[in-house]
This record gives structure tokens, sequence and C-alpha cells, in this order.
């Protein structure tokens, strides 16, 4: 939540190099770990879908009650 927003408040450009930069430290530490190249794969793109799922919900819906609290 706080990738996409900081992305939300940024150009599209920055925002999607903050995106791919934040994708790769996930590589780099996932391969670390020791996981396979499919496992990486699988958790980078589960990783990349939530983040711009979470930015399109800050995009499209109005902010919420409780978002200011």
């Amino acid at each position: 939540m706080k990738l996409a927003a900081q992305m939300a408040a940024q150009l599209p450009a920055r925002a999607e190099k903050m995106l791919n930069a934040a994708l790769q430290h996930r590589i780099d530490a996932l391969y670390r770990q020791g996981l396979s190249d499919s496992a990486v794969e699988r958790q980078v793109r589960a990783f990349e879908a939530a983040i711009r799922a979470e930015l399109w919900r800050i995009v499209l819906l109005p902010p919420s009650p409780h978002d200011a609290a």
C-alpha cells in the first residue's frame, strides 16, 4: 500500500521507475533466499499485480472517511 501511494503521487514515468526498482529489489531478495526461477517469477508477478491493483484503487476510488483517521 505504501509503494502504491508513493507511486500515485508521482508522474507516470517516475512511478514506473519506482515500481521497476522495487521489483528488482524483490527479485534479488528472492534469489538470495534460494528460490527457483519459476518461484521468483510467480512471486514477482503476484507482487506487481498487488501493487498495481492498489494503485488503481487509490486512483479510481474516492477516499473513505476512515482513510483520514
